[in-house]
């Protein structure tokens, strides 16, 4: 809504999805609903965020609305610290510690598990 927000990672495990207005349809199309599929099972216990580097508000608003996301997202701002490719898929633990990063579509399973052992401690 154009008010600047910095993301804290400490506290609950964050995961973030890193994208431009660029990024392939194919990748969207499966990375979108990993996100929220993710976002309805852990939604309470770990933070979610999609970050559109580009900027692009109303083109960000109608992808979202592609794919009926409802997890928090954010447009615009500078390079992620974590990762500077893009797309990106980043898991960081409660003590903002990078534990995940991928710039290919990741394994589905394999980030249950491991979203569930941070978030589980």
């Amino acid at each position: 809504e154009g008010t600047p927000v910095k993301l804290d990672y400490k506290g609950k495990p964050t995961v973030i999805f890193y994208w431009m207005s660029f990024t392939n349809d194919k990748f969207l199309n499966k990375m979108m609903p990993v996100m929220q599929s993710l976002y309805e099972a852990n939604g309470k216990k770990a933070n979610f965020y999609t970050i559109n580097g580009s900027g692009e508000r109303r083109f960000t608003m109608s992808i979202l609305d592609r794919y009926y996301s409802s997890f928090p997202t954010l447009v615009g701002g500078d390079v992620l610290q974590y990762s500077r490719v893009f797309p990106a898929f980043i898991i960081i633990d409660s003590d903002g510690i990078l534990r995940y990063r991928t710039s290919t579509f990741p394994n589905v399973e394999e980030l249950n598990t491991l979203l569930t052992e941070i978030i589980d401690g």
